[in-house]
C-alpha cells in the first residue's frame, strides 16, 4: 500500500518510498493527507483521478516493470512501482 503524507516541514510525499511488487499484484494508494491528490502515471497508462482524503485508488500490475508515477495537482513524483516478472 502506497499514502500520502504531508511531513513535518509540509512536503508533499508518497510513502513507502519504494515498492516492488510481483507481475500480477494490486497495490492500493490511500490519501491519508488533508488535501486532495491524484495518482498518475507519467506514461498515462493509468490515472486515478481526484482522491480526495481518505479515498483510495487500487492498481493491478500485469506485467513487469518499472512504473513511474505523480501527483497531476501538486507535481509530486512517487518512487515508482517495481513489478518484476
Amino acid at each position: 500500500m502506497v499514502v500520502w503524507r504531508t511531513g513535518e516541514a509540509g512536503d508533499l510525499a508518497f510513502n513507502p518510498a519504494t515498492i516492488a511488487v510481483p507481475s500480477g499484484s494490486t497495490v492500493t494508494w490511500t490519501n491519508n493527507d488533508m488535501t486532495a491528490h491524484t495518482v498518475t502515471f507519467d506514461d498515462a497508462s493509468a490515472d486515478s483521478g481526484i482522491l480526495d482524503p481518505r479515498s483510495t485508488f487500487d492498481h493491478a500490475f500485469a506485467t513487469a516493470g518499472t512504473f513511474a508515477y505523480h501527483c497531476n495537482i501538486h507535481w509530486r513524483h512517487g518512487p515508482g512501482v517495481e513489478s518484476p516478472r
